[in-house]
Parts: structure tokens; sequence; C-alpha cells
């Protein structure tokens, strides 16, 4: 499939490159399905001095820049 992409993505002539990229989506289509069976369970925890401006279910760290520490929140010393 990527030797088919590759080559689709560096043919100059369009035809060839439509041919090479309907190969590659072929190839995509006869691939065996997968069916995922298992998903770990993933567990989080984060510090209370820690506020989280938002959580996207499709990446926890998407937002992450627009965290921020409350000033009176303090992590208490070990």
């Amino acid at each position: 499939f990527d030797e088919q992409v590759d080559r689709a993505a560096k043919t100059p002539d369009v035809a060839a490159s439509r041919a090479a990229f309907a190969q590659a989506y072929t190839t995509i289509l006869d691939d065996a399905p997968a069916i995922w069976l298992y998903e770990p369970y993933a567990l989080s925890g984060i510090s209370t001095a820690i506020t989280p401006v938002g959580i996207r279910p499709d990446g926890w760290w998407m937002q992450l820049g627009d965290w921020y520490r409350t000033p009176a929140a303090s992590i208490p010393a070990r």
C-alpha cells in the first residue's frame, strides 16, 4: 500500500497517478478486516493544584497547553 501511494504521489501523469491511487485503495478494500477484541482500560490522575480546561475524548493532551496551576493551591512537600 505504501509503495502504491508513494508511486501515485510521485507520478507526474495525472491518469497514471489516479490509477495508482485506485490500486492503493483496492489494496485497502481487499485487506482482511480487523476487529479489536480488547482495549486496555486507562486510568489517569491529576493533582488538585492543576485546573484542566478541557479533556477531549480523542486525545486528552490536545488542550494541555491551556491547563493552568491554581496559584492558591500548593503541592505538599514530601
